[in-house]
Formats: C-alpha cells, structure tokens, sequence
C-alpha cells in the first residue's frame, strides 16, 4: 500500500471516530443533522471517485480539516464551540469565531479541489487567469451557499440567528463570504507550489 493510500486510510479512519463522537448528544440534533450531512456528501464524493480520479495528499488533507470542522460545528453549533469561547473571552472578542474558521477552509477545499480538476484537466493554463477563476469559484460557492442556508432556515421555520450563527452581527454572511475568500486567497499563495509539485507527482506516476 502506497503512502498516499495509506493516508487516505488513516484520515478515514479518524473521520469515522470524529463522526461517531459528533452524533453523540449534539447540543441540536436539528443543526447536526444539516451540517454533517454536508461533511457526508464530501466525504462520500471522495470516496465514490478515488480510484478513477485520486487527489493529491494536500487536497485530503485540507479536505479532513474541513470535514473535522464540520463535525464539531454540528456536534456544538458553531456558536458554541467551547476552545473557540475560550478564546473570545481571553481576547475580549464579541462573538465565537469557530464559523469564521470553518468558512476561511470552505473556501480552501473550493480553491484545492476546482484547481486539481483544471489543473490536471488542462482547463486553464495561465496562472493569473488560474487564480482568478479559482476566486470567482470560491467567492460563488460562497453566496450560494448563504442563499441555501438562508431559504432552508425559511422552509423549515427555524430560528434564523440560532442556526446560521449570527451571534447577533447583521454582516455575518458578508464576513463569511470574506473568510472563504481569505482562504482561497491564502491556498493560492502559499501552497500552490506545494500543490504543484504534488500534481506534477501523480502525472509522472501515471494517475
């Protein structure tokens, strides 16, 4: 077994615990049923298409920490997430910023996965058009996400400041919006070479 499988292995294995941990008494059931069913549906994605299109270790890895991220916020509410109060109360902050964190790595799996698949497709292959497309992507996915969220609280009748975590701040979906950006913005500048070298990797290994 291959390193890279071999990884895959081990960070399934830990999602499988983390999931598991995460469907034990979630402060709302409601809430986790939504935000772990995304964490599945990634998750499930990657697994359906590992053997015909297999990403490179970089692209998992940023993948675990968003699915990880996922699986707490769902087991807590993003608004609740006890290390993320610590931190508010230490730094004298006026809300939990655990979304803020999920959402700048929302924005790191949507630059790391449409930037494999162009890549490695041959889509684009000038590096300024590259970016730019990769931040219209992420910063799309973002506001669509939001409107999703937004008409799914209206259908179902749920509290909108509870379940979108708004923590009483009327521009929270623009500063999540800005968070997917800066995550987006910071995979292209300081792990693309690193991404790079990985893709170039798998091409000369032949996947």
């Amino acid at each position: 077994m291959k390193i890279r499988d071999k990884l895959c292995l081990l960070m399934l294995s830990l999602w499988m615990g983390i999931f598991i941990w995460s469907a034990i008494n979630p402060l709302n059931i409601k809430l986790w049923i939504y935000e772990v069913s995304g964490a599945f549906l990634l998750a499930a994605a990657l697994l359906v298409t590992y053997r015909r299109f297999r990403l490179t270790p970089l692209a998992y890895v940023i993948v675990f920490i968003a699915i990880t991220i996922m699986l707490i916020g769902g087991h807590y509410t993003y608004g609740e997430v006890p290390y993320f109060n610590e931190i508010k109360e230490v730094l004298s902050l006026k809300r939990n910023n655990f979304d803020r964190f999920g959402h700048f790595f929302q924005g790191m799996v949507i630059a790391v996965l449409f930037r494999e698949y162009l890549v490695r497709k041959g889509v684009i292959r000038d590096r300024n058009r590259e970016s730019f497309v990769i931040f219209c992507i992420s910063l799309a996915f973002s506001a669509v996400y939001e409107l999703f969220e937004f008409f799914f609280v209206i259908l179902c009748q749920l509290n909108i400041s509870k379940f979108l975590g708004e923590q009483g701040d009327r521009w929270d979906t623009h500063w999540d919006m800005a968070s997917a950006f800066l995550g987006a913005l910071i995979f292209l500048l300081f792990l693309r070479n690193c991404h790079d070298k990985q893709i170039r990797a798998l091409e000369k290994n032949g996947i």
